[in-house]
Order: structure tokens, then C-alpha cells, then sequence
């Protein structure tokens, strides 16, 4: 059985960082928290340089994990799962929300998935949030729908 092909039907798995580190010139680098109440505040600038380096780490994750071959022309449903650093009270789709955006974007500009609409985004489903405080992430899974 070939990496990411669970009997004839094509899968992918993902984990996404929380944050982002921002290089800057003469500073520490930025931590960029990627939650919608940190994006819906950040500076377009600096909410581009996240975005941009958040597909090269997806790219480089997929490369790394073998699965940067991977490609759904088909429509696919997608699992994700919070694993946060705390367990102080938060709203999972905070995290969710926006680190779903950046991954679909940068899957879609990969040539990974054909878009990231409803035609191709058939079903989303959120497990329950856990506690990791060693690794906060979130953990994706796309299967290709038959």
C-alpha cells in the first residue's frame, strides 16, 4: 500500500503550528499567533509574510512526510483536531478558523487540491479539543471523497 492511499481511496495528514516566527531586521523575531483574533488585527504586511511562510512550511511538511506527491482532483472531506498549549478557556474555532484558511490557501496554490469551495470542501468535521502543551497544533486529515 503506497503513503496516503488507504485501500483506493487517497489521504492526506497534516499538523499545523499555532504560531509562526516572523524574522525581523533589527528586532527578536514576531511570534504571529494564527487564531482569528490575532489575523483580523494583523497588518496586511505582516499577515502576507505569514501566509507566505506558512505554504512553504506546509510544502516542506509534505515533503518530509512523503506526501508532497499528493494531489485530489477529486472533492475530498476533512477532519481537523485542536491541540492546544493550555487549558485555559478558549474557542476552538478561533484556532480552527484561521489556521484552515491559511492551509486551504496554501494547498490550493501547491496544486494539492483543485480549490478550497464546496464543490471541492464536501464535508469539515472538528473532533474534540485536547491539551498538548508540548506541541500545540492542529491535526488535519483529507480523504478524497469516492
Amino acid at each position: 500500500m503506497a503513503d496516503g492511499v488507504v485501500g483506493m481511496t487517497k489521504q492526506l495528514k497534516i499538523s499545523t503550528p499555532l504560531t509562526l516566527e516572523i524574522p525581523r531586521k533589527t528586532k527578536p523575531p514576531k511570534i504571529f499567533r494564527i487564531n482569528l483574533n490575532y489575523t483580523r488585527n494583523a497588518h496586511f504586511q505582516e499577515m502576507n509574510k505569514a501566509k507566505i511562510m506558512f505554504k512553504d512550511l506546509v510544502e516542506q511538511l509534505l515533503v518530509d512526510t512523503g506526501q508532497r506527491d499528493i494531489v485530489f482532483d477529486k472533492p475530498v472531506n476533512v477532519t481537523a483536531k485542536l491541540y492546544k498549549q493550555s487549558n485555559r478557556r478558549s474557542d476552538k474555532h478561533n484556532f480552527i478558523a484561521a489556521n484552515t484558511k491559511f492551509l486551504y490557501d496554501a494547498l490550493t496554490e501547491l496544486g494539492i487540491i483543485v480549490d478550497d469551495n464546496d464543490e471541492y470542501i464536501k464535508i469539515e468535521t472538528m473532533y474534540e479539543t485536547e491539551v498538548d502543551k508540548n506541541n500545540p497544533r492542529v491535526e488535519y486529515v483529507f480523504t478524497e471523497v469516492e
